[in-house]
This record gives C-alpha cells, sequence and structure tokens, in this order.
C-alpha cells in the first residue's frame, strides 16, 4: 500500500468538510481504496454524509485538483472515542470506490459530458503496434544509428461508437545517461454522441479487454484521458481532459508477449481494427462477460470450482443464443406465446388449472448435452481435437456442481480440471470467432494457447532432413 494522496471533500448543507487520502492497491487486482475524517456533533457520529449511497464524491485532490470518485462504498464507520478525555467528537470512514477521474468533478455519472475518449495500453499496443524504428550495425554488430519513421495513422468509424484513430509512433525516452526508444500505439475515440461517466468507462475498459483477450495478455489497465467539448468559443486555453483509473479490475504483471505467441494480431487472418470493433460494437456487455469469465477460467480463478462456476453459466448462455435450431425456436416460442395466452386470460380458475394440469409432452428445447455437443463438432470442424463425451460430462458437472456439495474423488478431480478446461477453451474460440478472428487457423498456435493443449492438434514432430549432423551418429561402414 502507498501513502496516497491526499484529498479534500465538501460536504452537502453546512455540514463539515471530509479530509483524507485515497491510494490503489495493485497485486494482481488494482482496488481503489480512501479514508477520510471530519468533526461531527453527536447527532451526525455515524453518519456517512456524501458517501451515503454509492453515489459519485466529487473532491480536490491533493486538496488542488477536482477530482471524482465513482461508486464509493462504505466499509468502516469509526466514531472515535467519547469521554471527558475526549471533548472532540469525530467520525473517521474506509471504503473502496471502483474509479478515479482526475481532473474533472462529476455529480451524476449518467449525464451526457464526454466527447472523445484515448489512451495508450501494453494490450492495445500488442495488438495493433509493430516497430517503427530501425538500426544499423558494423560489421561487429555495434549499434551505428537508430532511424525512426514517420507516425502512421489509420482511421476508421463504427457506428455506434465514433471515429477510431490509431495511431503509430516512435517514443524517445532520454536522461543524463541513455535513451529508449519504443514504439507506441495511440487509439483516441470521438464519441458519435456525448457519453455519460458511466457509458464512457464501460467502453474504454470493454475494448481494453478486447485487445488484451485477443493477444492473450491481461496487464495493469492504463489511464484512460476523457475529454469534452470548450464551453463557450473564445475558451480555447481551457483545460479539457481528464484521467480516468480503474479499479477492480485483475491483470497479470507479464511482459508484452512477442507476436509469435500472441494468440492474434492486427492483419493475421484479414482481421484489423475495424473487423474487431465492429465485432464488439456488435454486443459489448455480452462480450466483456464472456473474456471477464473466460480469464478467471484461464488465470484469475483460484479453485476449479471458482473457474468452473464463472465460465459454465456464461458458456450456456453462448450456446444457447447461438446453436439452437430454427425449428426449436419456432417451437418454444409457441409454447411461450400458449401459457402467455393463459395467463393474460384473467381467468383465476383456468390459469391454475394450467399450473397444475398441463404439462408438455416431448419437449422440443435441446439438451445442454446437445447445445455443447454442437459446438464442439463445430470447433472440431476447424481443426481442434475436443472429445465429443465431454458435452456429456460437462453437462452432468453442471448439474451436480450448482445443486451439491462440491465432494470428489482424485480422479474425479482430474475430469474436472479436463472439463473446466475444455469449457474455457470452448467459449474462448467462440468469442474469437464474434470478434472477426479465424479459428481455423488457431490450431497450430501452440505457443499462444498452450494451456489447451489437449484440445489442439498433435504438434508434429521436427523435421530434420536439412541438418547437416542428421547422420552424425551412423557407424562408420566396415569393409
Amino acid at each position: 500500500m502507498s501513502d496516497g494522496v491526499w484529498i479534500y471533500v465538501p460536504e452537502e448543507g453546512e455540514g463539515k468538510a471530509w479530509t483524507g487520502r485515497v491510494w490503489s492497491d495493485a497485486d494482481g487486482l488494482r482496488r481503489w481504496r480512501f479514508e477520510v475524517v471530519r468533526s461531527v456533533n453527536h447527532t451526525s457520529l455515524y453518519g456517512q454524509g456524501v458517501f451515503d449511497g454509492a453515489k459519485p464524491v466529487t473532491a480536490l485532490l491533493d486538496h488542488q485538483r477536482p477530482a471524482t470518485l465513482l461508486r464509493p462504498i462504505v466499509t468502516t464507520v469509526d466514531p472515535g472515542k467519547i469521554g471527558m478525555t475526549h471533548p472532540w467528537l469525530r467520525t473517521r470512514l474506509e471504503g473502496s470506490f471502483q474509479a478515479l477521474l482526475t481532473g474533472k468533478a462529476v455529480t451524476d455519472e449518467h449525464e451526457p459530458l464526454f466527447s472523445g475518449v484515448g489512451f495508450e495500453s501494453a494490450s492495445f499496443s500488442a495488438w495493433y503496434g509493430g516497430r517503427i524504428f530501425s538500426e544499423t550495425h558494423d560489421s561487429e554488430y555495434r549499434t551505428r544509428s537508430i532511424e525512426v519513421g514517420e507516425p502512421q495513422t489509420e482511421k476508421i468509424v463504427i457506428s455506434g461508437i465514433g471515429e477510431l484513430e490509431a495511431i503509430r509512433q516512435a517514443h524517445v525516452a532520454s536522461d543524463h545517461a541513455s535513451s529508449q526508444v519504443r514504439a507506441l500505439s495511440i487509439l483516441r475515440i470521438n464519441f458519435d454522441r456525448m457519453l455519460s461517466l458511466s457509458e464512457a468507462m464501460d467502453l474504454s475498459l470493454g475494448l481494453e479487454l478486447v485487445f488484451g483477450f485477443l493477444v492473450g495478455f491481461r496487464p495493469e489497465p492504463p489511464t484512460f484521458h476523457l475529454w469534452w467539448p470548450p464551453h463557450a468559443e473564445d475558451e480555447s486555453s481551457e483545460i479539457r481532459d481528464a484521467e480516468l483509473e480503474l479499479g477492480g479490475v485483475h491483470f497479470r504483471s507479464d511482459k508484452s508477449p512477442h507476436p509469435f505467441n500472441c494468440v492474434h494480431v492486427r492483419g493475421r487472418d484479414g482481421a484489423g481494427l475495424k473487423q474487431v470493433v465492429a465485432g464488439y460494437a456488435a454486443n459489448p456487455s455480452d462480450i466483456v462477460n464472456r473474456i471477464h469469465a473466460i480469464q478467471i477460467g484461464r488465470w484469475f480463478g483460484s479453485t476449479l470450482n471458482d473457474k468452473f462456476a464463472a465460465v459454465m453459466p456464461i458458456f450456456e448462455e453462448c450456446l444457447k443464443a447461438k446453436y439452437r435450431l430454427a425449428p426449436e425456436l419456432t417451437y418454444m416460442e409457441e409454447e411461450a406465446k400458449f401459457f402467455a395466452y393463459v395467463d393474460s386470460s384473467g381467468d383465476p380458475d383456468l390459469i391454475e388449472f394450467s399450473k397444475k394440469h398441463l404439462e408438455v409432452k416431448d419437449r422440443k428445447s435441446p439438451s445442454l448435452s446437445t447445445l455443447i455437443g454442437r459446438a464442439l463438432d463445430e470447433l472440431n470442424a476447424a481443426g481442434f481435437r475436443f472429445d465429443l463425451k465431454l458435452a456429456s460430462r460437462i453437462a452432468k458437472r453442471r448439474a451436480t456442481m450448482f445443486h451439491s456439495a462440491p465432494l470428489m474423488s482424485d480422479n474425479d478431480v482430474r475430469e474436472f480440471y479436463m472439463e473446466t478446461r475444455a469449457v474455457t477453451a470452448a467459449l474462448m474460440l467462440l468469442t474469437l470467432r464474434d470478434l472477426a478472428v479465424d479459428i481455423s487457423q488457431l490450431p497450430q498456435a501452440y505457443n499462444a494457447m498452450n494451456d489447451f493443449t489437449p484440445f489442439m492438434p498433435e504438434m508434429p514432430p521436427p523435421r530434420l532432413t536439412d541438418v547437416g549432423i542428421v547422420n552424425a551418429d551412423v557407424p562408420p561402414q566396415t569393409s
């Protein structure tokens, strides 16, 4: 934990202001926390003031810059001591909040205020990036010069989001003893309508998760820069930029992967920025929910129970949306319409009779194992190697896991591990396909998907026909 930053929080009405600090704990999960204190009278000893109700709390960061604590939750109310030796009353609060916006005070997170966002993140750079500089060397391979290329820009328009501008450029960081050149990939978005703080936060996090998911990389989230239109024509000098730092996001302290170790990078199979962002924009909340579940299943779940419980419900919803056939959907719609008609009749006797005596025979809705089997068949057709027996095993596991105590034998644990891996891998591949990735090219991505080896084709043995020492161990012929 760091010492944090001082904050000053005005109170509504005639209540005394709070003072305290905010800080973030970042050890695999960034958590924003606050601690504040103020003098009170006996009637407000346990009062939470502006921190009550999880509404945005406006403050002065370091007693200087306007800021917003988004969705604060009070976890501790400490009224201190009362008595002759403690004549002054005070209340101290501790809690957490979801995000810190520095540079703007926002009182309503749903008010349309922002016209754009920009960020430079490790995950976007890994997916979009590539070097934009080159070195020249002498005969002894000593670096003689570094040539920096011109910045490169790509602009696209996505309905429902706005105009996106991706910028690749070289950045030189220098001090008195050294210089370092690295490639930056920056994404800027001018929204096609004004967005609220809540909407801008969802979009920013959603895109950051998408790019990390495509790469197979989950770094600490970046700082997002939000901006808004000027208030008047002549206010060109007005600062219109605020920094948004999100909390509650899992991350791993891994280095950015080499392109060969990425699940997908821009242009590898023809899928670029426009195709990927359009895939996300078609169903953003569903994509984000799936990515979150997959990352718990791959990296952040602490037990098999946690991983399966996170992935399986999302996987089931995905299957129902994708693998119900048209006749099955029609039958289910007719069934729902029939019972809705009975309920709308207003006749209590008819409704009661329907509940007690009517039952659907030969129900046409496909079972969970059938839906899983259809998905695995499709993935195998793309080159993967899922055992089709997993369909019934996963369906059975889903029934037992959510309706009984998780007690199992050693052999059952091994089977449970394989089932959890299969569900996570299948949901990952289906989600990649929805983001315009050609998954038929992934069965050979052994490095990027090594945690899903049981479902990949067997790796071919190395070819040694062109190796000069192939016959080195052959004994010499004797006459």
